[in-house]
């Protein structure tokens, strides 16, 4: 079965879990206006296709891209020399002129996506199709990627179960869009500060989508009584018919809302997603303690020039360690009796995402840095990064 997973920016733990067997789609906030084309993606030999809308860029210039965690591997070809493995191919597709432009990219990391390497890039027109035979360097089966026009689409509205008291469902307006797609308007009835909220897509009774938007950086995802704008696509099948394949919108679907977390740390719905979000926050308080403990050791680093500090810094920060004491996921498990033996074992594996995220975070925010600072880099344009960010992330630790 075809699984397309939602992401947030912070990456949705419930998708990274789960990397290794389905396609997993990015959701964003705010929908961009509907086009007709959309990318036909063959990921995987003897599976249909897949089919990626392309959409105008978001408002902050970034397009929209889908990444796919099921792939075919080529044995012979496997990257060697302790290379890490492509945990993900990733597709991002965007207008120019009267064509799109695919970039394809992979996601390698030992557990998670530690780094993005670049594949290819192609410029396709509708009916176009071209087969990404770089991948074959990455020990990666090839993808085939056609430009197809479908039939913008907007069923009805799905009904939405809410397993919740404190959240209400304002509204749920259908998209116009390639694939079924829809805004869902979620008010916060209570007078606490909402941290995160599991919405899960249910089709033919069952669990085919799952996405667990977050606030950014311990920000609160809706404050007491606003209202949280929600981009939400539904589950989708693949048939064949007589001009190829086309995707089918399956009847008897439903949102779910499961759960809603508080930044007190209470909630209500199921445990299981309250007890994975805590242990997303207990993996991110830990890390950002150590990290602010290396920012401002490099702050006090005063007789070090701008690229040795940049230097010491990034050593520092990627030596971090992602293992985990059994004492932390021991405590969760404490805190949520309930979970069974899988749910609990899996809290084990959303610190360590939370662990590694951090980490790559900052050595992200080290690379941009060392990219955008003139060379030889300027000792006083780094020292007021450098206090800049250190500012950041003690904020967002103070926040958890």
């Amino acid at each position: 079965m075809l699984v397309r997973m939602l992401r947030t920016l912070t990456l949705s733990i419930v998708a990274l879990l789960q990397i290794g067997g389905f396609v997993n789609a990015q959701e964003s906030q705010a929908p961009p206006r509907p086009a007709a084309l959309a990318l036909e993606v063959t990921y995987l030999k003897g599976t249909p296709p897949t089919f990626q809308t392309v959409h105008a860029a978001m408002p902050d210039g970034k397009p929209l891209g889908t990444w796919y965690g099921r792939f075919g591997r080529l044995r012979a070809s496997r990257p060697g020399n302790g290379s890490p493995p492509v945990r993900a191919v990733n597709i991002v597709p965007q207008f120019e002129g009267d064509a799109v432009r695919a970039n394809v990219s992979v996601y390698v990391g030992a557990q998670f996506f530690d780094k993005e390497l670049p594949v290819a890039s192609y410029l396709l027109r509708e009916g176009e199709r071209i087969t990404v035979e770089a991948l074959t360097s990455f020990g990666v089966e090839p993808f085939e990627i056609a430009l197809v026009k479908l039939r913008l689409s907007a069923p009805t509205a799905p009904p939405v179960v809410n397993n919740t008291t404190s959240i209400e469902v304002v509204s749920v307006e259908p998209i116009q869009s390639t694939s079924p797609s829809y805004t869902l308007h979620l008010r916060n009835l209570s007078n606490k500060n909402v941290a995160a909220i599991r919405i899960d897509v249910f089709a033919g009774g069952k669990q085919r989508l799952s996405s667990m938007p977050q606030g950014e950086q311990g920000q609160p995802l809706i404050k007491p009584g606003a209202v949280y704008e929600r981009r939400t696509i539904a589950a989708e099948d693949v048939v064949m018919k007589q001009q190829g394949y086309r995707p089918k919108f399956p009847a008897g679907q439903s949102f779910v809302i499961r759960s809603v977390v508080f930044d007190d740390g209470t909630f209500e719905g199921d445990s299981e997603p309250a007890a994975n979000f805590a242990a997303l926050q207990a993996g991110s308080k830990l890390q950002l303690a150590r990290v602010v403990t290396l920012l401002q050791k490099a702050l006090d680093s005063s007789d070090l020039g701008a690229s040795e500090t940049i230097a010491m810094l990034t050593r520092d920060v990627a030596a971090l360690s992602t293992d985990l004491a059994s004492s932390a996921s021991d405590e969760l498990s404490t805190r949520f009796p309930a979970l069974d033996q899988r749910e609990r074992s899996n809290l084990g594996n959303s610190i360590r995402f939370s662990l590694q995220n951090v980490r790559k975070l900052v050595l992200d925010d080290i690379e941009m840095v060392e990219k955008a600072l003139k060379q030889p880099a300027s000792q006083t344009d780094y020292r007021s990064w450098l206090a800049a960010t250190t500012e950041k992330y003690r904020r967002w630790l103070s926040r958890l």
